[in-house]
């Protein structure tokens, strides 16, 4: 299955950085009816971990039925609904939204927030990295680290595969603009670079409704961090700065 090949492949890259983590895939996923059990068990998308570190809730879709060219040129497709999806989700386990897709006998791709990518590596340096901690051989380094030249840290994402920014303005992709990365290059990267400096989950509303793509608005009387739809489908960010329930509702 799908899900199953996506946990193999993130158990893999995470565990350079956690080597006893595990990824599995969630079962009788979607299928947990208290929000607050499924944030416990990190049960929210399509992987469970017991990693205390990985920031991510990983939805994963490998589906036919959809165009890639279409998808690309930011026109009404599938993918937009399965970031939608990926987002609420997001939302119950207060992690970072990181969508696996593809069609059959292709690359996987991943959906990632733009200002997730932009605020951990916007004009980051290798060296900014925990020096104590040498990314080769997960050791400290000066205790246990015995390689030539230690490495601290690596990599950068360098150049998405594809953004987006006006174009998609005719389709509704939910409250976060997405940046979309091949998953193999991300593979490449040190998951310290995803751990370093991340707040792990929004902490503010989001400026659009992630049901509906309208604007959010604020409401008269009530403090700055409360929001609401624009239109009529009942969103609201309530009043706490970190909300304890799920904003979709």
């Amino acid at each position: 299955m799908a899900e199953r090949e996506v946990a193999k492949l993130i158990k893999a890259w995470w565990n350079r950085f956690e080597p006893e983590s595990l990824f599995i895939r969630t079962p009788l996923s979607g299928g947990w009816s208290d929000e607050e059990t499924r944030r416990e068990f990190k049960a929210t998308g399509d992987l469970m971990t017991n990693s205390p570190s990985f920031p991510f809730d990983v939805e994963v879709k490998r589906r036919e039925g959809w165009s890639e060219n279409t998808f690309l040129a930011g026109q009404p497709c599938p993918v937009w609904g399965w970031w939608q999806q990926t987002q609420r989700a997001s939302w119950v386990s207060r992690r970072e939204p990181m969508l696996w897709f593809r069609h059959n006998r292709r690359p996987w791709m991943v959906l990632l927030r733009d200002c997730y990518v932009s605020g951990l590596f916007l004009g980051r340096k290798v060296e900014s990295l925990p020096p104590s901690i040498c990314s080769q051989c997960i050791k400290p380094v000066g205790n246990g680290c015995v390689c030539t030249v230690p490495r601290f840290g690596s990599g950068t994402l360098g150049k998405p595969f594809a953004t987006w920014g006006q174009e998609l303005m005719a389709v509704n992709y939910g409250g976060y603009l997405p940046v979309c990365f091949m998953a193999h290059d991300i593979m490449l990267i040190h998951p310290l670079r995803f751990i370093r400096g991340s707040e792990q989950t929004p902490t503010g509303p989001p400026s659009a409704c992630p049901v509906c793509g309208a604007d959010s608005t604020r409401v008269r009387g009530k403090p700055h961090t409360y929001r609401r739809c624009s239109k009529s489908c009942g969103w609201h960010w309530g009043d706490e700065e970190i909300p304890s329930r799920n904003p979709f509702t």
